[in-house]
């Protein structure tokens, strides 16, 4: 005979295998179930026990057989039974064995119990040979697979992810700018006046756009790539707005009224139109790929240079290494372009500077007087 034990681990198990609803006679099957109830998929299973309420199922032949204490229960699923509209709450199995003179049956209620497993002392005889039974124990509780079309969706997860990156960017530079580059107050905050100023910055094109004639049909199909605040020499900013490579011409046709108009929209801050490149690797040693030339890092910043100081082009270039091994670039410009750049001289040094790391210092040649 088996055990209290046994038989109430027994009916536990039995009550929270979720088979699909076959008769007592049938096979074998897999000792989980999933249930879908408004979008929402639910699953209950036997195949990941917990730590806290350890157990095992073996099947043989249609039988279920559960060993506790050196005591083993056989039994058989016939027929399971929940309440659809709240799966949470649990399930109700029910066990039966059908013979020649006597047909019994046991129903078993299982409610969801997180915290603890227990079983009732006592069966509730409802017929004849028919009886009932409460239990309570975590695997009753169900698991919820996915929500089809609700909650946030992969688009709205990225943008969680982006929005928390973003927060613990600006809450790790103010407690870096605080405590460690003692600056006090609002100005501790990173790049405070880049955040401040990133809705204005946005509608600048489009209130170019609406509100200039002369570049409203210029600026229709055109964009930026993105824009970016940098210090320069002193007190002086300087806006540098990244621009799709393919559409660089397009710009150019247009940059010396772009650039006034920006300007004017950024209170005095120079701004700087660059096309953006891609520096590529040089190929690995007995690699068959060709590098283009346009990809390669000295004329990507030789492009940088020369976008960065447009309209004026660049008539010389000369090197001057120092005793220390450091060297600096001396770029000669256009003079005819003087007006339109020489008040931006500290700016393009600054600007290649923190585009490419490189120093660079602007001028103009000396042109003898007739």
């Amino acid at each position: 005979m088996p055990t209290r034990d046994g038989v109430a681990l027994g009916l536990l198990v039995a009550s929270i295998l979720w088979l699909v609803p076959r008769p007592s006679q049938g096979g074998g099957g897999a000792c989980e179930l999933s249930l879908r109830h408004s979008d929402v998929l639910y699953n209950y299973s036997l195949a990941s026990p917990t730590d806290k309420f350890p157990h095992g199922v073996l099947s043989e032949d249609g039988f279920y057989k559960v060993t506790v204490n050196e005591t083993s229960l056989w039994f058989q699923v016939g027929f399971i039974r929940t309440d659809q509209n709240s799966p949470q709450k649990g399930v109700v199995v029910k066990t039966s064995s059908i013979g020649p003179k006597v047909n019994c049956s046991l129903s078993v209620s299982v409610f969801c119990d997180s915290n603890e497993a227990q079983v009732s002392d006592t069966f509730n005889i409802t017929g004849n040979c028919d009886y009932a039974v409460v239990l309570r124990h975590p695997s009753g509780c169900a698991k919820v697979i996915y929500v089809n079309g609700k909650g946030w969706g992969w688009f709205g997860t990225l943008m969680m992810i982006i929005l928390c990156l973003l927060v613990g960017y600006v809450l790790v530079g103010t407690i870096y700018r605080f405590f460690f580059l003692g600056i006090q107050g609002i100005e501790a905050i990173p790049n405070l006046e880049f955040w401040l100023s990133l809705p204005y910055r946005a509608s600048a094109f489009f209130d170019l756009e609406n509100g200039n004639q002369e570049l409203k049909s210029d600026l229709k199909d055109l964009y930026i790539s993105s824009a970016t605040q940098m210090d320069v020499a002193g007190n002086r900013k300087a806006v540098v707005i990244h621009v799709p490579y393919r559409l660089r011409k397009a710009f150019r046709k247009i940059h010396v009224r772009l650039v006034r108009e920006l300007e004017k929209k950024f209170s005095g801050k120079d701004v700087v139109l660059i096309a953006t490149r891609r520096i590529l690797r040089p190929p690995k040693k007995g690699s068959a790929v060709v590098r283009p030339r346009s990809r390669t890092l000295t004329a990507v910043h030789d492009a940088i240079l020369e976008d960065a100081v447009y309209p004026a082009e660049i008539v010389g270039k000369r090197i001057r290494y120092r005793l220390d091994g450091s060297k600096i670039i001396k770029i000669f410009l256009d003079p005819k372009e003087r007006n339109n750049t020489e008040y931006k001289l500290e700016t393009f040094t600054g600007v290649y500077r923190k585009l490419c790391g490189k120093d660079v210092v602007f001028e103009y040649p000396v042109t003898e007087s007739a």
